[in-house]
């Protein structure tokens, strides 16, 4: 395949934005660049909606502390977020979906994760939670230390995750690295997707990621354009991992893949941007909203 510098005009009236891995750095942070250029395309009325698997929480702190304001699906496109972090709406799994996918992921040997709007829920003990987290299984983790982390969850000790009454927007199943390996992994998801309970997608190679059949970045980000009366060819979209393909097979006007993106992603898009190390976001943004320079510049893929 040939990279070719893409000069083709476009400019979209809405961005949905991946949040790790694309408007992050690698420390987990949005680069000055990143929310230079989110406010920049805001001021000319370009939507940006940032579409990401982190809970509410996770995905506004650093907004917050870039200074930036959006929209936000969470948890996967399970639950939409106004600018402020407020909850508008959501889809949780029921009870027995989230009581299937506990007993497949303990038939694989995986580590569930469940995350409501509020907390997060393990069933791992303390220790297999200290040993995911050395292992770096844990998502995301980049810029928030162990302690901090672990007073995000509530161990259930020795409880189900069905058991709790909670309402789950999204179960995480976790591998351990060099264990269970990507044939577990591909396994467990062939038999999530049989029961049709369930979307299954992946953020990361040690994991899987689940919501309610029917949700994922791509309905939520198809049935916001339409409710604003935002053609999908006037949309974007940006990302870097397996959850963001859902987005990639939309009838999009452009679709970006990180420079650090998979290869599924690479393939999808028709345009690929610098890493999330070299804001790489900010250097899509700005070439759609007519301020690119010659340090910003987007690759576009033909042939």
């Amino acid at each position: 395949m040939k990279q070719d510098l893409c000069t083709a005009g476009f400019r979209p009236e809405l961005i949905a934005v991946d949040m790790d891995g694309t408007l992050l750095s690698p420390e987990g942070r949005i680069p000055p660049e990143n929310a230079g250029a989110v406010r920049l395309a805001q001021k000319q009325g370009i939507r940006i909606l940032i579409c990401t698997g982190r809970s509410p929480r996770d995905a506004f702190l650093p907004m917050r502390e870039a200074g930036i304001c959006c929209e936000a699906f969470c948890f996967n496109g399970a639950v939409l977020c106004d600018a402020d972090g407020t909850v508008l709406n959501g889809m949780p799994l029921s009870g027995e979906a989230v009581r299937i996918a506990e007993e497949i992921a303990a038939a694989h040997g995986l580590f569930p994760d469940a995350m409501t709007e509020k907390e997060d829920l393990t069933t791992a003990s303390r220790n297999m939670f200290s040993h995911l987290y050395e292992a770096e299984a844990l998502l995301p983790t980049a810029s928030i230390g162990y302690d901090a982390l672990r007073k995000q969850f509530q161990f259930l000790e020795g409880k189900k995750i069905f058991e709790s009454g909670r309402s789950i927007y999204k179960l995480s199943l976790i591998s351990e690295k060099h264990r269970n390996g990507k044939l577990t992994l591909s396994e467990a998801r062939k038999e999530l997707l049989e029961t049709g309970l369930f979307s299954v997608s992946s953020s990361a190679d040690n994991n899987l990621e689940i919501t309610a059949a029917g949700i994922s970045k791509g309905s939520a980000l198809s049935g916001y354009a339409a409710e604003h009366g935002i053609l999908l060819a006037k949309t974007a979209a940006i990302g870097d991992s397996e959850n963001d393909l859902s987005m990639m097979q939309l009838p999009l006007g452009r679709k970006i893949a990180m420079g650090n993106a998979a290869a599924c992603i690479k393939a999808a898009a028709d345009e690929i941007s610098a890493s999330n190390m070299e804001a790489g976001v900010a250097q899509a943004i700005l070439r759609m909203s007519g301020e690119e320079t010659g340090a910003a510049r987007v690759l576009c893929v033909t042939g």
